[in-house]
């Protein structure tokens, strides 16, 4: 895995079939992936990645971040009794109205656009991690002074493979460090406390390992 999204794709479905025919769950395989998501992130190139956020990453979101059994069994009901239905698209343009707001989506497999007038849209993609559109009055002035930078596909930050925060000239920074769900650009899978736990536990034996500053005794 991971030198081509497509072929990618087709392992992993090839697995889950052969996994369900000896009566095992498809769960199992997904969950498998967690200790080698990373290595496979990293071996995609910029393409491949940008290939995979705009055609799997909905089908990787709601089969490696499932809701609980008692939130889906509410769900359900409400679909049930036709207070929530589901329609599969592309988002295209949200045009606010005097009422509420005008909705342009195209369904899954097809190719005309459709409308849909809405009181409000709320977003459960979770938050933006694209640094270029944050509101955020500390990551901009990073960004202004060129401390930091967004990554290519801005879905995170970049970073050395130590953590080292990179600069706008692309060097890594001597003592800005991060931890945190943008390692998604390098990592992918870095939201979760596993994860995180280990980020963490790296950046403090790096800085503990560090010898001070001779100028200021600073460890940095």
């Amino acid at each position: 895995l991971g030198h081509n999204v497509r072929a990618d794709l087709r392992a992993l479905r090839a697995a889950v079939r052969a996994h369900e025919s000896t009566g095992g769950d498809w769960r199992d395989v997904i969950g498998a992936l967690r200790p080698h998501t990373v290595a496979w992130w990293r071996r995609l190139d910029t393409l491949q990645r940008r290939r995979f956020l705009a055609r799997l990453q909905p089908y990787w979101d709601v089969a490696r971040h499932r809701c609980a059994p008692a939130a889906h069994a509410r769900f359900e009901s409400l679909r049930t009794n036709q207070q929530v239905r589901v329609l599969a698209g592309r988002l295209l343009a949200v045009t606010e109205q005097a009422d509420g707001v005008k909705v342009g989506w195209r369904p899954r497999g097809g190719r005309s656009e459709q409308t849909l007038d809405a009181a409000v849209v709320i977003n459960c993609t979770g938050p933006s991690a694209d640094l270029r559109r944050t509101r955020n009055a500390l990551v901009r002035q990073l960004l202004d002074d060129g401390l930091i930078r967004p990554d290519a596909l801005g879905i995170g930050v970049d970073v050395s493979d130590q953590g080292d925060l990179l600069g706008a000239d692309g060097q890594p920074s001597s003592t800005l460090h991060y931890v945190g769900p943008l390692l998604r650009a390098r990592d992918w899978e870095a939201t979760a406390v596993p994860e995180l736990r280990v980020h963490a536990q790296q950046l403090a034996a790096r800085l503990l390992a560090a010898p001070p500053d001779p100028s200021t005794g600073i460890v940095r």
